[in-house]
């Protein structure tokens, strides 16, 4: 999925998880660090560098 299809489907209330290990099945939250940000997915409640992950590394939980 795209990030724009990404943001969408977060607006509209679905939960995004991680599809790359080691965050399979982690919440993500969308929390770029600057405007063209490669790696703007953070898993939810960290903050370090090796928690972020790009659009196509994660996905849509169902």
């Amino acid at each position: 999925m795209t990030l724009d299809e990404l943001r969408k489907a977060q607006a509209a209330g679905n939960k995004i998880v991680g599809a790359a290990a080691p965050a399979i099945g982690h919440e993500m939250e969308y929390r770029p660090r600057n405007g063209r940000d490669p790696l703007p997915w953070i898993e939810k409640g960290q903050v370090h560098s090796w928690a972020r992950y790009r659009s196509r590394e994660v996905k849509v939980a169902r």
